[in-house]
């Protein structure tokens, strides 16, 4: 599929940014040794990403291309949090 292909295809560029998503949530967690998990229940409910820290706290995402400004700037404004409270950034 070229570019403009992609572009024209919503539904498979949609899948791709949620995958890249998910892969760089993935690299975050990692650094602060929690867990990422993708939840579907049987009644149908889903989260495109479970973080699960090691103290117990997760929160649930969900990805969504027209709140991707929003979704970055408080998925990386916790884990900044969590990060420097480890010192990782020390």
């Amino acid at each position: 599929m070229s570019l403009d292909g992609l572009l024209q295809d919503f539904n498979t560029f949609g899948l791709l940014f949620e995958s890249m998503c998910v892969r760089d949530l993935r690299v975050y967690t990692h650094a602060i040794d929690g867990e990422i998990f993708h939840n579907h229940d049987k009644n149908g409910l889903e989260a495109d990403a479970v973080v699960h820290l090691k103290d117990g706290r997760w929160g649930a995402i969900e990805v969504k291309m027209e709140a991707v400004v929003i979704i970055t700037r408080q998925t990386c404004n916790i884990m900044i949090e969590v990060l420097i409270s480890i010192e990782v950034f020390s």
